[in-house]
């Protein structure tokens, strides 16, 4: 077998970041200019537009033992079959031969830019900087004239150095290849290859709704803009000026605050000491900022000319391997307040914003909703979708064996009621299905699986839901959840002390996690720590190494006068080189059991889920789109079921026997919650 890797360099009318890979690659404006490519660790060669192209590589597309290789291979492939094909008339390169990458690196947890790949890697070969300025340069237009006529940024110089830059890129590009660990099983190759054929499927716009929808947001925007500046006598002019709404609370109401993004703005409409007028300034802010209502301008940016949405999901974002949305991201939609119904739709497609306001919430409300409702399946079509329920709480509970939540779950006992008897000691049976204690209790089952301490747990319930509790209160549902279920905090114990021992020792044999019963095992593999999932499946810690992290308890000591006081503890734990979950950028991090356990289960749940959707694609429902733990099927009206479906999916895989899996599902011809 041998590889052939390439790169593309090309130009567009089309803004790639905001209209995606498929409209890029589909405008009749996109065009080559040129692509580098080399075999193996042959030399890399540049062949340019207009040339004949070279023997080898034309070859290379009749041999099924020539693999196809490219950082970010779906937009190489796409180039290649929708304008090479086009008008070179080549043959079509099948999926199965091709190979990113870019997803290999990211299976260990590497940054996906190629840049920082290589910078992580430490490797001798660089990109080059100032080539990536000057493609940036030549991929869009110098200007379009009144005719239409598209002017390039092309001149021999340019075009010189452009193909200089490729030829670089298929340097690096391979140098990390050559550099990564074995990190592929053949299932998780088909998983990448999934992933393609989903994104390729796509799924349908409703266009006219998404337009609709984008008009009454501008026009309840500028509603709400109005009301705000009449409120604040001018001095906030748009509900989009921030800074200027600050300036306003701080200089005329004497409320200096630092953010008004979401969870600020949370706890500042719970205090019951503002004014009223400080109030109704908030909340229109509130009202007028939602973001999700923005989404329907990405929507409208990456239809393709047949409207539908492509490459909305981005295979391995997370270290832990799940996915993450592109373009419109609908793991990023709200939760709409207003059910999906082609009666919301006949409403917001009457465009009537005061009849919006009789019949829901509030006009914003409903748009949030509309999200949702935009993505529809085909003519004759619908969709069947379904997603695991409570997932991670009932895998922390399977993986280190704390029988009694399992066997809750299992059962379909009443979960969140058995911990708020023990949080509040009243009968499980006298706990209301809508009571503060459920709540409560429910969070703590949900939110306390992976260490979380009783500080957190509160400022979760008050920044996400907006509901305060006590510090003991707080302090009671954290000791009630670790209580109960004993065996969790033991398997964070177990999961910490595994790490630390592989890593002291750099044992490179399969180490197992005694309070996981074998399910979980460590082993160093070079300078990286493994992580071997029930599954098979490996995560993985770059440059792993002992290290010192400062508890979060303290040592309480007395000095020779009987003086108490108290001083900070330190222990061992695992550090390692990774991409930072919030600031997305590679630096050193430290582990602790809670996290491996969150990993750990993550990675479970979307395992879990991969093994779903292989299930009911074999079964004969094509996977469109995943959300989070939810997966979206389309197929012809009248096959199967939503309860088929369900029962392909909690049928569990070997790996996961004994796990309690639920599942609820439906199916509607528009996508929703």
């Amino acid at each position: 077998m041998r590889f052939l890797s390439i790169d593309f360099e090309t130009r567009s009318v089309v803004n790639l970041k905001t209209e995606g890979v498929y409209r890029y690659a589909s405008h009749p404006s996109t065009g080559i200019w040129c692509m580098a490519w080399a075999f193996d660790d042959e030399p890399v060669k540049v062949w340019r537009w207009g040339e004949d192209i070279p023997q080898p590589v034309l070859k290379a597309m009749h041999d099924p033992e020539v693999i196809w290789r490219a950082w970010n291979a779906q937009f190489e492939r796409l180039i290649f079959d929708r304008i090479l094909r086009k008008w070179y008339h080549t043959p079509s390169i099948p999926l199965e031969r091709w190979l990113c990458t870019a997803a290999q690196a990211a299976r260990l947890g590497l940054p996906r830019g190629l840049e920082d790949a290589a910078a992580a890697l430490k490797l001798p070969v660089q990109k080059d900087a100032a080539g990536y300025r000057l493609m940036l340069q030549m991929a869009k237009p110098r200007r379009i004239e009144p005719t239409g006529e598209i002017i390039w940024w092309d001149d021999h110089d340019r075009r010189m150095r452009l193909y200089d830059y490729c030829r670089q890129d298929v340097v690096v590009e391979r140098a990390v290849g050559e550099r990564l660990p074995p990190t592929a099983t053949w299932k998780e190759r088909e998983v990448w290859l999934f992933d393609q054929r989903v994104n390729d499927r796509g799924v349908l716009l409703d266009r006219p709704l998404a337009a609709q929808c984008l008009k009454l947001t501008k026009q309840a925007t500028n509603r709400i803009s109005r009301e705000l500046r009449a409120l604040t006598n001018g001095a906030v002019p748009k509900v989009t000026n921030v800074e200027r709404l600050k300036d306003w609370l701080g200089d005329d109401q004497g409320m200096l605050v630092g953010s008004l993004a979401k969870v600020p703005m949370k706890r500042i409409l719970a205090r019951e000491d503002i004014e009223p007028v400080v109030r109704q300034a908030l909340e229109l802010r509130k009202e007028g900022g939602k973001s999700s209502t923005r989404k329907y301008q990405a929507m409208l940016n990456w239809h393709t000319v047949e409207n539908v949405l492509h490459g909305m999901l981005l295979y391995h974002a997370a270290s832990t391997g799940r996915w993450a949305g592109k373009g419109p991201q609908p793991q990023n939609f709200v939760k709409g307040e207003v059910p999906v119904s082609e009666e919301l739709v006949a409403e917001l497609m009457r465009g009537d914003l005061d009849r919006l306001e009789l019949f829901y919430p509030s006009i914003m409300t409903a748009l949030a909703s509309g999200l949702r409702a935009c993505l529809r399946s085909r003519p004759g079509h619908v969709f069947t979708a379904a997603d695991y329920n409570a997932i991670e709480a009932r895998m922390v509970a399977w993986l280190f064996g704390a029988e009694k939540l399992v066997k809750l779950f299992a059962d379909g006992g009443k979960v969140y009621e058995s911990m708020a008897e023990t949080i509040y000691e009243i009968p499980a049976d006298d706990v209301a299905k809508d009571s503060i204690e459920r709540f409560v209790a429910k969070n703590t089952v949900l939110g306390c699986g992976f260490q979380m301490g009783a500080k957190t747990f509160r400022l979760q319930l008050r920044d996400k839901f907006g509901v305060d509790v006590s510090e003991e209160l707080a302090e009671r549902a954290v000791k009630a959840y670790r209580g109960d279920y004993w065996q969790i905090p033991d398997g964070w114990k177990g999961m910490n002390k595994a790490a630390i021992r592989v890593v002291r020792e750099h044992i490179t044999a399969w180490y197992p996690v005694p309070e996981t019963d074998g399910k979980i095992h460590f082993r160093m593999h070079g300078d990286w720590l493994r992580m071997r999932l029930p599954s098979g499946r490996s995560l993985w810690y770059a440059e792993a190494k002992i290290t010192e992290r400062l508890a979060p308890w303290t040592k309480k000591t007395t000095d020779k006068d009987g003086n108490e006081s108290e001083e900070p503890v330190y222990v061992d734990a695992v550090s390692y080189m990774g991409v930072h979950p919030k600031l997305k950028k590679w630096t050193r991090m430290t582990l602790y059991g809670g996290w491996l356990t969150e990993n750990a289960v993550q990675g479970m749940a979307r395992d879990l889920l991969v093994e779903g959707m292989f299930r009911v694609e074999a079964a004969g429902y094509p996977i469109v789109l995943t959300v989070h733990d939810e997966m979206v099927s389309e197929h012809p009206e009248g096959f199967g079921s939503v309860e088929h479906f369900i029962a392909e999916i909690t049928t569990l895989p070997e790996w996961a026997r004994g796990c309690p899996v639920a599942a609820e599902g439906w199916r509607d011809t528009r996508y929703r919650k």
